[in-house]
């Protein structure tokens, strides 16, 4: 799937009498992702390690029937932000990203994926499938962010939200980052804010991916622990 044929509306949920694992990726398409390293622009290591956790996914028979996910994209302030709405990842196509010539505004993109989010834990417990797992919100950036004056409110919503309980938020900034930015949004960032390399981005999603299969194991709304990425810069 890729940004001209990008499915915005999320689908209904799948297994409903059962508890879900929702996943929103909010990642930057900015014009810095069209660097290389290694030898390969980073927006193609990006899309190789998100479509390698997808297929992680769909093979894991828990994952299969539980696990949803959205991914929504920041850069050109005009562009749209939702690349797929959630659906079950069994329903997930190939993802193919593509890097843009805009600049790094992130508020819009992460306050529509908090919105979803929210929506969709609503969905899970109006359909009696019990306590869900608590969502995650995972935000990867290279850059720095342009819409500084928006930043506060979104970085306040989603503080409240994981002081409620409601959401997990983890930032993983590519050199380039502005990590006082970063830190922002979450109450602890020592442990939800990391240094990351590109180089790294399949390691990073084999992690996120065995996380959710992890989780998806444990007894909803209880405190599962969560784990500590420290794959280094």
């Amino acid at each position: 799937m890729n940004e001209n044929n990008s499915d915005i509306n999320d689908r209904p949920v799948r297994e409903l009498s059962s508890p879900h694992v929702a996943l929103a990726l909010v990642l930057d398409v900015s014009c810095s992702m069209q660097e290389e390293v290694i030898g390969k622009r980073k927006i193609d290591l990006l899309n190789k390690a998100i479509n390698e956790m997808i297929e992680f996914a769909k093979n894991d028979e828990r994952l299969f029937n539980i696990m949803d996910l959205g991914i929504f994209v920041f850069g050109d302030p005009n562009r749209n932000k939702v690349l797929q709405g959630f659906r079950a990842i069994r329903d997930c196509e190939e993802i193919n990203l593509q890097a843009n010539d805009g600049s790094t505004y992130v508020a819009e993109a992460l306050n529509i994926a908090v919105d979803r989010l929210r929506e969709r834990t609503m969905l899970y417990a109006e359909g009696g499938g019990g306590n869900a797992f608590v969502p995650w919100l995972v935000l990867i950036t290279d850059g720095e962010f342009h819409d500084n004056q928006a930043l506060e409110p979104i970085a306040e919503r989603i503080k409240q939200r994981e002081r409620e309980k409601k959401l997990h938020f983890f930032g993983f900034g590519v050199p380039g980052y502005d990590r006082n930015q970063l830190e922002k949004f979450s109450e602890t960032p020592s442990d939800r804010v990391i240094d990351f390399d590109a180089r790294n981005f399949t390691e990073l999603f084999n992690r996120i991916g065995r996380s959710m299969a992890i989780i998806s194991r444990a007894t909803p709304g209880s405190d599962a622990e969560l784990p500590t990425f420290k794959i280094g810069i």
